[in-house]
Protein backbone atom coordinates (compact mmCIF):
# COMPACT_ATOMS: atom_id res chain seq x y z
CA UNK A 1 0.00 0.00 0.00
CA UNK A 2 1.09 3.33 -0.88
CA UNK A 3 1.56 5.84 1.86
CA UNK A 4 -0.92 9.01 1.27
CA UNK A 5 1.20 12.19 1.16
CA UNK A 6 0.15 15.28 3.23
CA UNK A 7 -0.17 18.53 0.95
CA UNK A 8 2.11 20.91 2.61
CA UNK A 9 1.07 23.13 5.23
CA UNK A 10 0.21 26.97 3.67
CA UNK A 11 1.62 29.87 5.70
CA UNK A 12 -0.26 31.97 7.47
CA UNK A 13 -0.34 35.75 6.08
CA UNK A 14 -1.06 38.38 8.07
CA UNK A 15 -2.61 41.64 6.00
CA UNK A 16 -1.05 44.87 6.57
CA UNK A 17 -2.94 47.61 7.82
CA UNK A 18 -5.38 49.51 5.52
CA UNK A 19 -4.34 52.73 4.91
CA UNK A 20 -7.09 54.67 5.76
CA UNK A 21 -7.78 51.99 8.51
CA UNK A 22 -8.49 54.53 12.20
CA UNK A 23 -7.43 51.61 14.34
CA UNK A 24 -8.64 50.09 17.43
CA UNK A 25 -8.26 53.91 19.83
CA UNK A 26 -9.89 56.00 17.08
CA UNK A 27 -12.83 53.47 16.39
CA UNK A 28 -13.27 53.23 20.34
CA UNK A 29 -13.58 57.17 20.15
CA UNK A 30 -16.04 57.51 17.26
CA UNK A 31 -18.66 54.60 18.91
CA UNK A 32 -18.25 56.88 22.43
CA UNK A 33 -19.10 59.94 20.55
CA UNK A 34 -22.38 58.16 18.93
CA UNK A 35 -23.28 56.44 22.27
CA UNK A 36 -22.87 59.61 23.86
CA UNK A 37 -25.15 61.59 21.55
CA UNK A 38 -27.55 59.41 21.36
CA UNK A 39 -27.86 60.05 25.10
CA UNK A 40 -28.57 63.68 24.82
CA UNK A 41 -30.75 63.17 22.01
CA UNK A 42 -32.78 60.87 23.49
CA UNK A 43 -33.00 62.77 26.77
CA UNK A 44 -34.05 65.69 24.69
CA UNK A 45 -36.50 63.91 22.86
CA UNK A 46 -38.23 62.97 26.56
CA UNK A 47 -38.13 66.27 27.82
CA UNK A 48 -40.09 67.53 24.49
CA UNK A 49 -42.34 64.68 24.69
CA UNK A 50 -42.89 65.49 28.75
CA UNK A 51 -43.22 69.08 27.66
CA UNK A 52 -46.23 67.76 25.09
CA UNK A 53 -48.09 65.53 26.98
CA UNK A 54 -47.49 66.05 30.60
CA UNK A 55 -45.25 64.91 33.60
CA UNK A 56 -45.34 61.35 33.72
CA UNK A 57 -47.15 59.19 36.53
CA UNK A 58 -43.75 58.95 38.79
CA UNK A 59 -43.75 62.85 38.67
CA UNK A 60 -47.10 63.27 39.55
CA UNK A 61 -46.40 60.76 42.77
CA UNK A 62 -43.52 62.68 43.46
CA UNK A 63 -45.27 65.82 43.16
CA UNK A 64 -48.63 64.66 45.05
CA UNK A 65 -46.09 63.42 47.79
CA UNK A 66 -44.31 66.89 48.07
CA UNK A 67 -47.18 68.55 48.48
CA UNK A 68 -48.31 65.74 51.37
CA UNK A 69 -44.99 66.77 53.20
CA UNK A 70 -45.33 70.46 53.05
CA UNK A 71 -49.25 69.95 54.07
CA UNK A 72 -48.16 68.00 57.01
CA UNK A 73 -45.14 70.65 57.97
CA UNK A 74 -47.36 73.54 57.88
CA UNK A 75 -49.54 71.86 60.04
CA UNK A 76 -47.07 70.98 62.47
CA UNK A 77 -45.88 74.91 62.56
CA UNK A 78 -49.59 75.71 62.87
CA UNK A 79 -49.87 73.34 65.88
CA UNK A 80 -46.38 74.74 67.20
CA UNK A 81 -47.92 78.29 67.15
CA UNK A 82 -50.96 77.52 68.79
CA UNK A 83 -48.55 76.21 71.46
CA UNK A 84 -46.76 79.01 72.14
CA UNK A 85 -49.78 80.86 72.30
CA UNK A 86 -51.38 78.95 74.77
CA UNK A 87 -47.80 79.28 76.90
CA UNK A 88 -48.26 82.79 76.62
CA UNK A 89 -51.97 82.80 77.95
CA UNK A 90 -51.05 80.45 80.76
CA UNK A 91 -47.79 82.85 81.30
CA UNK A 92 -50.36 85.86 81.70
CA UNK A 93 -52.62 84.12 84.14
CA UNK A 94 -49.73 82.80 86.37
CA UNK A 95 -48.43 86.75 86.59
CA UNK A 96 -44.92 86.28 84.44
CA UNK A 97 -43.68 89.39 82.79
CA UNK A 98 -43.83 90.16 79.02
CA UNK A 99 -40.09 89.25 79.73
CA UNK A 100 -40.48 86.00 80.80
CA UNK A 101 -42.86 84.95 78.11
CA UNK A 102 -40.63 86.06 75.32
CA UNK A 103 -37.89 83.82 76.68
CA UNK A 104 -40.74 80.86 76.72
CA UNK A 105 -41.44 81.73 73.46
CA UNK A 106 -38.15 82.14 72.30
CA UNK A 107 -37.59 78.75 74.21
CA UNK A 108 -40.23 76.87 72.34
CA UNK A 109 -38.70 77.84 69.24
CA UNK A 110 -35.77 76.65 70.29
CA UNK A 111 -37.18 73.14 70.85
CA UNK A 112 -39.07 72.57 67.70
CA UNK A 113 -36.35 73.47 65.13
CA UNK A 114 -34.58 70.68 67.06
CA UNK A 115 -31.49 73.19 68.90
CA UNK A 116 -32.99 72.17 72.35
CA UNK A 117 -34.35 68.66 73.79
CA UNK A 118 -37.14 68.89 75.61
CA UNK A 119 -35.43 67.81 79.06
CA UNK A 120 -33.37 71.01 77.70
CA UNK A 121 -36.65 73.00 77.39
CA UNK A 122 -38.47 72.03 80.20
CA UNK A 123 -35.02 72.93 82.67
CA UNK A 124 -34.67 76.23 81.46
CA UNK A 125 -38.69 76.31 81.27
CA UNK A 126 -38.70 75.71 85.35
CA UNK A 127 -35.37 78.46 85.75
CA UNK A 128 -37.33 80.87 83.59
CA UNK A 129 -40.63 80.27 85.87
CA UNK A 130 -39.02 80.12 89.37
CA UNK A 131 -37.69 83.36 88.65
Amino acid sequence: MAAKKKAPKKPIVVAPPKQNDPGLVASMAKTAAIAGTATVAVAGTSAAINAVTGPSAAEQQAAAEKQTMEEQQAAAEQQATEEQQEDAEKAATAGLTEEQVQQLRDLASLRDSGILTDEEFEAQKAEILAA
